[in-house]
């Protein structure tokens, strides 16, 4: 359940409030990964204006706290992840409304310790446009300070492409339990995020165990000029998005897990190589005692009709049987 209450006086509470309640009534129960509206009230009481809001119950809690739990995901787990979110984000964008503030707080687990069960919560900062108007476009400041898009920072006028920004960081953060962009107060941040090179702050982090489609699609995401930056369509065409990496690129991991995992089955191999000759030889030597065995027999009835008949044997006819 969500409770929302404001005075009538603050005009901007009461009018974010009712667009709340309008954009979650507006996609309830149309996508799968949104947070379902089971039932809501308002009222206005005593100059308050009070919205109730009774949504699903997502047992797994956030996503936040489930990486702080259980640490960060792995890379099928992210591309799942990834997929959902940014299928989510095509669907609201397609309806003209912008979230404005995707993060792990805001992503709900609909199951618990089933970190891809991930549906999308807290409309609240979220924006509208009017039917009649084609993009969606705004200026005002809004947001979470870690996931904040530099043309928000700028205060410049900005579109949907925030989202995705947003998503960038998210992704980030899910593989590798970081936010990419630190400061030691929001103007520190915002310089970072502002002066930040993407290629260059991936490539630094050795413990990021990214695979290089990932990196690449990271690169796209986190682009300062929104013009150049990934859509959601090139997001969900990408090749590490769509499993198309060649063996080879697999292969090139910055990881310590990889290069060990790598030793492991080489010498797994070895070992099944090895076992395999002995095998062999074992059974060339078991074959060999089995035709000496009966050589010995053949000799052995020779020799009973040999004596038998009792004809003298020399040495040179003892090396003609055998």
């Amino acid at each position: 359940m969500k409770l929302m209450c404001c005075p009538l006086k603050k005009t901007s509470h009461y009018n974010c409030f009712k667009r709340e309640l309008f954009i979650m009534k507006t996609i309830n129960n149309r996508h799968p990964y949104i947070v379902k509206i089971h039932d809501y009230h308002e009222k206005i009481w005593k100059k308050y204006y009070i919205v109730k809001l009774i949504l699903e119950y997502c047992e797994g809690g956030n996503l936040f706290e489930y990486i702080k739990i259980n640490g960060s995901c792995t890379h099928s787990e992210a591309r799942i992840i990834i997929i959902k979110l940014t299928k989510t984000i095509q669907y609201i964008n397609s309806l003209k409304i912008m979230h404005r503030d995707i993060k792990p707080e805001n992503i709900l687990l609909r199951t618990k310790n089933n970190v891809k069960s991930v549906v999308l919560s807290d409309f609240g900062l979220a924006k509208i446009t009017a039917s009649n108007q084609s993009v969606v476009k705004s200026r005002s400041v809004c947001g979470s300070d870690f996931y904040l898009a530099p043309e928000i920072i700028k205060k410049k006028e900005y579109g949907i492409k925030i989202d995705i920004w947003s998503l960038g960081v998210l992704i980030f953060f899910i593989i590798t339990g970081k936010v990419p962009f630190t400061g030691k107060n929001a103007n520190e941040l915002y310089n970072n995020i502002l002066k930040a090179n993407i290629p260059e702050l991936l490539s630094k982090e050795k413990s990021l165990n990214i695979q290089p489609g990932l990196k690449n699609l990271l690169e796209n995401i986190l682009v300062h000029d929104p013009d150049k930056r990934f859509t959601c369509s090139d997001i969900l065409n990408h090749r590490w998005i769509r499993g198309t990496l060649t063996s080879c690129e697999f292969k090139i991991f910055n990881s310590v897990s990889y290069i060990k995992k790598f030793r492991l089955e080489k010498m797994r191999s070895t070992i099944d190589e090895n076992n395999k000759e002995n095998e062999i030889k074992d059974k060339s030597f078991e074959k060999g005692k089995e035709k000496e065995k009966d050589s010995l027999a053949n000799m052995k009835k020779r020799y009973t009709f040999f004596f038998k008949k009792n004809y003298k044997l020399t040495l040179s006819h003892f090396y003609s049987f055998i």
